[in-house]
C-alpha cells in the first residue's frame, strides 16, 4: 500500500510544482481580474455535470468491483471495463451537446452576480472547455483501470498535464491577446492525456476487448453505486452554491477562492488522494478489524503532520499569499481577499484530509449508505453556512464553510470506525502545541518577505520537532511507524 502511495505521491509532487507555477503565472498575468473569474466559473460549469457520474461515484464503484471480478475471471473484469467505457462515451457526448446549447443559461445560473461582460466571457469559455468532456471522462476511467492493476503512472501524471495545458493557454492568450486560448489550454491538455492513456494501456496489454455477462455486471455495479447516486448531486450542489455565493461578493472573490484553495488542496492531492485511491484497491480486501488497525496507524501520522500545518497556514496566511502570488496584476486587494479565505480554509485543513481518507475506507468496506448519510450532514452544514453568513462575514465565509464540512465528516467517520478515543487524545496534545506555536509565531517579523518565509518555516519545523519529541503519545506514534509497528 505504501509503495503504491509513494509512487502517486511522487507524481503529485511534480504535479504540484507545475500547479504552483501555473497559479503564479496566472496570478502575475491576470491577478483576480475578469478572465480568471470567468475561467473558474466556466471550469465549474463544465465539471459539475461531468462529476455527476464520475469522481467519487466512478472510483468507489469501479475499482472494488473490478478487483472482485479480476479474482474470478480477468475476462469478466474486462467486460465490466468495456461496458463502462461505451456507456461513458455516449453520456459524455450528450453532455457536450447540452452544455454547448445551454451555456448562456447555465452560466447565468451559477454566477448570477456577474456583469454582462463577465457572463459573456464565461459562456465562451464553457463552449470551448465542454469539448474536453469525452477526453476528460474516458481518461479518468483508463487511469482507474491502470490503478486496479497497480499501475499508478496515469493517476500521478494527470494533474501535471492539466496544469501544463493551463499554463500554455494562459501565456498564449496573453501573448496573442486572444483570451479564448486560455480555455483551449484546458481542453488541449485532456485531449493529449486521453491518447497518452490509451498508449499506456495498450503497452500494458490492459485494453483488450471482452463483452460478456452484461446483465449480471450491470446489476452488480448498480447495487454498489445505488447508495452513492445522491452523493454527486450533493457534492455538485455544494460547489454550485459556493460559486453562486462567491459571484455575489464579486468576480475577484471567485478568483481568490481558487488561489486560496490551491494552497490547502495541495495537501489533499499530495496526502489524502493517493492514500484514498490506494486504500480502495487494498482495504477492500481487509475485514473491519484489519481496516480499523490500518486506519489508526495512517490517521495518527496524518494528524501529527496536518494539524501543525493548519496552524502554520493560519498564523502566516498573509505572508504565504504575498510570497506566492503578490506580483504583476496580483495587488494588495487580491492579497487581502485571498488571505481571508485561506484562514477560513486552514482552520479545518487537517479535518478535510483525514475525512477524505476515511470516506475512501468506508467505500472499500462497501459502507456506501453511511457515506451518503455522513456526506449529506456535512455538505448541508457547509451550504447553509455559506448562504446565511456570506453577507455578515464576507469572503472568509467560503473558507469557514469548507472547514465546518471537514469537522463534521471527521467526527462522524472516526466514530463509525470506533477510533475516536485514541485519536482525540492525539488531537488534544497537538492543539495545545498549536496554541503555543501561534503565540510564539506572533513575535516573528522580518523586513524581507523572502527571508521571512524561510526563517518562519525553519522555526516552525524546529518547534514541532521539539514539541513532538517531548510529548510521549506523539513521539511514540512516530517511533512505532518508523519501526513498522502499531
Amino acid at each position: 500500500m505504501f509503495k503504491s502511495f509513494f509512487k502517486i505521491f511522487t507524481g503529485n509532487i511534480i504535479g504540484k510544482i507545475i500547479g504552483f507555477l501555473r497559479e503564479i503565472i496566472i496570478a502575475y498575468l491576470y491577478g483576480t481580474s475578469v478572465p480568471v473569474g470567468a475561467f473558474r466559473i466556466a471550469q465549474t460549469a463544465v465539471l459539475i455535470p461531468v462529476n455527476f457520474f464520475t469522481s467519487d461515484t466512478l472510483n468507489a464503484g469501479f475499482i472494488p468491483l473490478y478487483n472482485h471480478y479480476k479474482k474470478i475471471s480477468i475476462y469478466k473484469a474486462q467486460s465490466f471495463f468495456w461496458i463502462l467505457n461505451i456507456a461513458l462515451t455516449l453520456i459524455s457526448f450528450i453532455i457536450v451537446i447540452i452544455l454547448f446549447k445551454s451555456a448562456f443559461w447555465w452560466v447565468n445560473l451559477i454566477a448570477p452576480g456577474f456583469s454582462v461582460a463577465e457572463h459573456n466571457l464565461a459562456v465562451l469559455f464553457v463552449k470551448i472547455m465542454s469539448l474536453s468532456i469525452p477526453f476528460y471522462v474516458l481518461s479518468l476511467l483508463y487511469s482507474y483501470l491502470a490503478l486496479a492493476h497497480n499501475y499508478s503512472f496515469l493517476v500521478s501524471i494527470r494533474p501535471s498535464i492539466q496544469s501544463f495545458g493551463m499554463i500554455c493557454g494562459a501565456i498564449l492568450a496573453y501573448y496573442f491577446n486572444n483570451i479564448a486560448l486560455f480555455a483551449w489550454g484546458f481542453t488541449g491538455a485532456y485531449i493529449f492525456f486521453f491518447f497518452l492513456a490509451i498508449k499506456e494501456l495498450l503497452k500494458k496489454n490492459l485494453f483488450y476487448f471482452s463483452f460478456q455477462n452484461i446483465g449480471e455486471i450491470l446489476k452488480d455495479f448498480f447495487n454498489i453505486i445505488k447508495p452513492l447516486l445522491l452523493l454527486p448531486i450533493m457534492l455538485q450542489g455544494n460547489i454550485f452554491i459556493e460559486r453562486m455565493v462567491s459571484s455575489y461578493m464579486g468576480i475577484d472573490v471567485v478568483a481568490s477562492v481558487e488561489y486560496a484553495k490551491f494552497i490547502t488542496e495541495s495537501g489533499i492531492s499530495l496526502l489524502a488522494a493517493p492514500l484514498g485511491l490506494i486504500g480502495l484497491a487494498t482495504l477492500s480486501n481487509f475485514n473491519m478489524k484489519k481496516t480499523r488497525d490500518k486506519l489508526l496507524q495512517i490517521i495518527s501520522l496524518i494528524l501529527i503532520i496536518t494539524i501543525p500545518i493548519s496552524m502554520f497556514l493560519i498564523s502566516n496566511s498573509e505572508l504565504i499569499v504575498s510570497f506566492i502570488f503578490k506580483r504583476g496584476a496580483f495587488d494588495k486587494e487580491s492579497v487581502l481577499i485571498t488571505k481571508n479565505i485561506l484562514i477560513g480554509l486552514s482552520i479545518g485543513f487537517w479535518a478535510q484530509i483525514v475525512s477524505y481518507i476515511m470516506i475512501k475506507a468506508l467505500n472499500a468496506q462497501h459502507e456506501n449508505k453511511k457515506v451518503v448519510i455522513f456526506m449529506a450532514i456535512a455538505l448541508s452544514s457547509n451550504t447553509l453556512f455559506d448562504i446565511f453568513f456570506y453577507k455578515i462575514l464576507g469572503p472568509i465565509t467560503i473558507g469557514i464553510g469548507s472547514s465546518i464540512y471537514g469537522f463534521i465528516l471527521f467526527i462522524l467517520t472516526i466514530n463509525f470506525f470506533n477510533i475516536s478515543r485514541y485519536l482525540l487524545n492525539i488531537i488534544f496534545w497537538l492543539l495545545i502545541g498549536s496554541v503555543i506555536y501561534f503565540f510564539i509565531n506572533n513575535f516573528l517579523y522580518f523586513k524581507n518577505e523572502f527571508i521571512d518565509i524561510f526563517i518562519t518555516f525553519f522555526l516552525f519545523l524546529l518547534y514541532w520537532a521539539i514539541y513532538i519529541f517531548i510529548i510521549p503519545i506523539l513521539r511514540n506514534n512516530i517511533i512505532s511507524i518508523l519501526k513498522g509497528k502499531k
